[in-house]
C-alpha cells in the first residue's frame, strides 16, 4: 500500500513541478512588465510630460462614468427627465450670472491704450496645448500656428472690438458641460 502511493505521488511530481514553473515564470514576467510600466511613468515625471504621465496612470485604472440621472428642482422636487434636467440647470447658470448691475454704469467716450501686438502675442505663447476647442472649433494649436500673420489678425480683431465696443454674438455664447464632482449629487452646484 505505501509503494502504491508512493509511485502515484511521484508520477504527479514531475507534471506539478513543470507546471508551477510555467506559472512562476509567467508571474515573473508580468510583474517585471508592471515594474517596467511604472518606471516609464516615472521617466514622463522626470521629463515633466504630465499628459502623457497622466495617460499611463490612466491606463492602469478603469474606467468609471460617474452620471447625474436626476437633480433637485427650485421647489425641492425631484427631477427624472433629462430636459427638466437640462431646463435646471439653465435656471442655475443664468442665476449664478445675472447681472443685477444698473445699466446708467456704461459711460460713454472711454478711450485707453491699444491693445498692443505684443499683448496678443504673449497670450497666445501662454495658452497650454491640449485644451479643447470652443464652440468655433479653434484650438489654441491652430492658432499658434498662424505665427505673425495670425498675431497681426487677432491684434486688429481685438482693437477693432475695443473701439466700436461691440462684441460678436459667438464670443457672448458659452458652452457649460457638467462635470459631476459627486456621486449621487442632486443639488445644482
Amino acid at each position: 500500500m505505501m509503494k502504491l502511493k508512493e509511485r502515484k505521488r511521484l508520477q504527479g511530481s514531475d507534471a506539478y513541478k513543470h507546471i508551477d514553473n510555467n506559472i512562476k515564470m509567467a508571474c515573473k514576467t508580468a510583474k517585471e512588465e508592471w515594474l517596467n510600466s511604472k518606471c516609464e511613468i516615472e521617466l514622463l515625471s522626470q521629463r515633466n510630460d504630465l499628459t502623457a504621465m497622466l495617460q499611463k496612470i490612466k491606463s492602469f485604472q478603469p474606467k468609471q462614468t460617474v452620471t447625474a440621472s436626476c437633480i433637485k428642482g427650485k421647489d425641492g422636487g425631484i427631477l427624472f427627465e433629462k430636459e427638466k434636467t437640462v431646463l435646471r440647470w439653465t435656471e442655475y447658470v443664468e442665476e449664478l450670472f445675472s447681472d443685477q448691475r444698473c445699466a446708467n454704469l456704461i459711460q460713454e467716450h472711454l478711450q485707453g491704450p491699444e491693445i498692443l501686438r505684443n499683448e496678443v502675442e504673449k497670450c497666445l505663447k501662454d495658452m497650454k496645448y491640449g485644451k479643447a476647442a470652443g464652440i468655433d472649433n479653434i484650438s489654441c494649436e491652430m492658432l499658434k500656428a498662424l505665427g505673425d500673420f495670425g498675431i497681426d489678425m487677432l491684434t486688429e480683431l481685438c482693437n477693432k472690438m475695443y473701439h466700436t465696443a461691440y462684441i460678436p454674438e459667438d464670443l457672448k455664447t458659452s458652452v457649460f458641460i457638467l462635470l459631476p464632482k459627486k456621486p449621487r449629487a442632486t443639488d445644482c452646484s
